[in-house]
């Protein structure tokens, strides 16, 4: 199975995308990377969530949730798109 791995850390600057390829079933499970993107913020993005969380709006906070999930898919279609895979067609 084929498994895309997202995460944004504390330096809030990027997103890293990770497309995984998962065999096996426990105890015996394997993963293996097969392809893997760094996708960087749009200007001005990451002072947005630094403010945001020292004191943010609720608005804004609403809007970054929206935001990042868009920038989140994004960055998921990129990954899956450059590790030669397609991304499903349903779920």
């Amino acid at each position: 199975m084929r498994i895309v791995g997202l995460m944004s850390g504390t330096s809030a600057d990027a997103i890293d995308a990770a497309l995984c390829e998962i065999s096996g079933a426990p105890p015996q499970l394997q993963a293996q990377i097969l392809h893997a993107v760094t996708f960087p913020y749009p200007d001005g993005f990451q002072r947005r969530i630094v403010d945001a969380g020292q004191g943010g709006r609720v608005d804004e906070l609403c809007a970054l949730n929206f935001e990042l999930g868009e920038l989140f898919s994004a960055a998921a279609l990129r990954v899956i798109q450059e590790g030669g895979s397609h991304p499903p067609t349903s779920m």
